[in-house]
């Protein structure tokens, strides 16, 4: 009798030793379970936020990119506008050749040659400079679509990151729900064109001078010379009341240095030819 109550009092002893040891282990693993639920948490709210900042540049590269976009439009039509330019004073180059021939082939006097050889070298001029302004827009356009090629690549790469952090913030919810018994589900969210004329060319026979009083209280400087051609640019046309046949004295210090005669004019600026010259006419020169 008394090995069987010692019998029974080892086993009850045993069954609580065991009955300690589950609890001790299940309390054990509880908070194990609870200090890695709440590391995954902080995870998951770290990942939510560079989700955030990286949705932030991506925003700040898509304005940048439009920006260049717009300046790429816009640099796309001056050029073309530009290009429309040329090939308008290229026609017009073309039929002052033309009527170069048919003037020679009529033999018209010199006097008429030099002003269409006059027009023929303003048009030159006009067409380097449209040719430069052109290469320099191409330039623009060259550098503007290379930055727009890094900033398509940096989105590119924002993107690629984004969709790394958001399959992390996925797998760090799915933890979650695997070691927490009753989790909170949580929701992330994640022109037309204008063309621009030259003003029309016309080739005018020279008149004869007008009285000094026509062109009285008219001033001006040299803007240009030219000595292959024998002729000046000065800074007074149409609008100022200029007209072909004028005749102007050119000075330096108040001295008279040189007359010319006016062959050709537009609103603001006028051609003239070197009658006589006792000094060399230099670009600053003024005239009356």
């Amino acid at each position: 009798m008394d090995n069987k109550v010692k019998i029974i009092i080892i086993a009850l002893i045993a069954v609580l030793a065991l009955s300690f040891f589950v609890s001790f282990q299940a309390y054990t693993s509880k908070q194990t379970i609870a200090r890695e639920r709440d590391s995954l948490k902080s995870s998951n709210e770290s990942l939510v936020r560079k989700t955030n900042e990286t949705l932030a540049q991506i925003q700040q590269l898509q304005n940048r990119m439009n920006a260049m976009n717009a300046d790429l439009d816009r640099l796309t039509k001056e050029k073309t506008e530009i290009q429309d330019k040329l090939d308008l004073a290229n026609k017009e180059k073309a039929g002052l050749a033309e009527q170069v021939k048919i003037l020679k082939a009529r033999q018209m006097d010199s006097a008429d040659i030099q002003a269409i050889k006059n027009e023929n070298a303003f048009l030159k001029r006009q067409l380097k400079a449209l040719n430069n302004r052109r290469l320099e827009l191409e330039g623009k356009l060259a550098n503007i679509q290379d930055k727009n090629n890094m900033l398509n690549s940096q989105l590119s790469g924002m993107e690629s990151m984004l969709k790394e952090r958001i399959s992390k913030t996925g797998g760090v919810s799915s933890s979650l729900m695997q070691g927490i018994p009753s989790p909170n589900t949580a929701n992330t969210q994640t022109g037309k064109k204008e063309f621009v004329e030259l003003p029309p060319i016309v080739v005018r026979p020279q008149k004869s001078s007008l009285s000094e009083a026509d062109i009285s209280g008219l001033a001006g400087k040299v803007l240009a010379v030219n000595r292959e051609n024998n002729f000046i640019i000065i800074d007074v046309g149409e609008d100022d009341g200029v007209k072909t046949g004028h005749i102007f004295t050119v000075y330096r210090q108040n001295r008279p240095i040189a007359e010319v005669s006016v062959i050709q004019t537009r609103n603001d600026i006028s051609a003239c030819d070197i009658m006589k010259e006792e000094t060399a006419i230099k670009v600053g020169d003024t005239l009356k």
